[in-house]
């Protein structure tokens, strides 16, 4: 059982006014990804005090043993502090895996915790009608297949191999976009005055897509927040810019590849052949659209306020350069994008096998080298 192998250290509430001070990184419900992993898009640091027993270093296991959603997909999902995070803090919401026992290795461990069996164990044992919880009892009760140390540490490089080449590519993706909107800022406004932004693109609704009739396939279905699921008959049929209409409002979102944009979104068209996809997804982004419905009593984002935008918005020229300058890079990210997710259903793959011992360890080796 896992509690013969871990004790858990709960975090401690914090003071919002000390919030972004000198300190560590909050490592709160926020820095956990759905079924596990790091997420740090939005670390903050912390100023108050701290007890040395919540606080985590790389490498250091922690857990959510609650979610806020009927899905359970942070219900025991377990992340690793990496090495960008040099000290972290929990919160009151999470817990902290402290490894007592040296016959289990921790990179080991932190894979067995992402396994298709463990995650259900943890949906089956939830308990709650509003919020969901797994007890701490439940949780160490989990029992599952551990074999010698050297085979722990090979399962794991095995697959820490194909994490490591993910997150080399997720660093690049966002270098390569991160350029190109470096490029856009860069552009000369026109000089011939303030243009609405109805005259250079539109927004067209979504169309709902209820989870029970949808068919599975290559095709994304895209809500306000991004990515919800897969279909097989696209909207739009390549790749383009979403706009949130209700719920994450005013998000702007680059889809690569045909996509069904949904009844909480708004879908871009531009334009004339002067307006792209590329150009609308980068000015979209600088208008500031989350801030148009923040006085509105009903929360989300007025198509006719948003095309009232008056802008002095590039030159066709300006605007046709800089799609020269920007799509190969965009299809380059896109395709380091597919690449990871490729890779991550590899790892999703041989990751229950490995556990299991239905796979050798040596045969995943040799997948994983043509793989990376």
């Amino acid at each position: 059982m896992l509690g013969q192998f871990v004790s858990l250290q709960r975090g401690q509430s914090y003071h919002s006014a000390l919030l972004g001070l000198p300190g560590p990184m909050l490592l709160g419900l926020g820095t956990i990804e759905r079924n596990g992993g790091f997420k740090g898009s939005k670390l903050k640091t912390y100023g108050g005090e701290t007890s040395d027993k919540i606080l985590l270093t790389p490498g250091d296991l922690y857990v959510s043993l609650k979610d806020v959603t009927h899905s359970a997909d942070l219900l025991g999902a377990v992340a690793r502090v990496p090495a960008e995070v040099p000290l972290g803090r929990l919160t009151q919401d999470t817990i902290r895996l402290n490894i007592e026992n040296d016959s289990v290795d921790s990179a080991f461990l932190y894979y067995t915790l992402h396994a298709p069996a463990y995650r259900a164990y943890c949906r089956v044992h939830s308990t709650g009608t509003t919020n969901l919880d797994l007890s701490q009892k439940d949780f160490l009760s989990y029992r599952f297949w551990v074999p010698g140390r050297s085979e722990q540490r090979a399962i794991a490089e095995v697959l820490g191999a194909l994490d490591d080449k993910i997150a080399a590519n997720t660093k690049l993706a966002t270098t390569i976009e991160e350029l190109v909107g470096a490029v856009f800022v860069s552009l000369e406004p026109s000089t011939a005055g303030d243009v609405f932004l109805g005259d250079l693109l539109s927004f067209e609704y979504g169309k709902p897509l209820p989870a029970e009739i949808r068919v599975p396939g290559a095709v994304k279905v895209i809500g306000s927040g991004g990515a919800v699921g897969v279909h097989d008959t696209p909207i739009v049929a390549d790749s383009g810019v979403v706009v949130g209409r209700k719920g994450t409002a005013g998000a702007v979102h680059w889809v690569d590849g045909p996509h069904w944009p949904i009844d909480t979104t708004y879908f871009v068209e531009p334009k004339g052949p002067d307006v792209s996809s590329e150009y609308a997804f980068f000015a979209l982004r600088g208008l500031g659209l989350k801030e148009l419905n923040s006085d509105s009593a009903v929360p989300g984002l007025n198509r006719n306020e948003a095309m009232a935008i008056r802008r002095p918005f590039h030159s066709g020229l300006v605007r046709r350069k800089f799609t020269e300058t920007a799509r190969p890079m965009i299809t380059l990210s896109s395709q380091i994008s597919r690449e990871s997710q490729q890779l991550a259903e590899l790892r999703d793959t041989l990751l229950p096998q490995l556990m299991s011992g239905a796979l050798r360890v040596r045969d995943a080796e040799t997948i994983v080298s043509e793989a990376v």
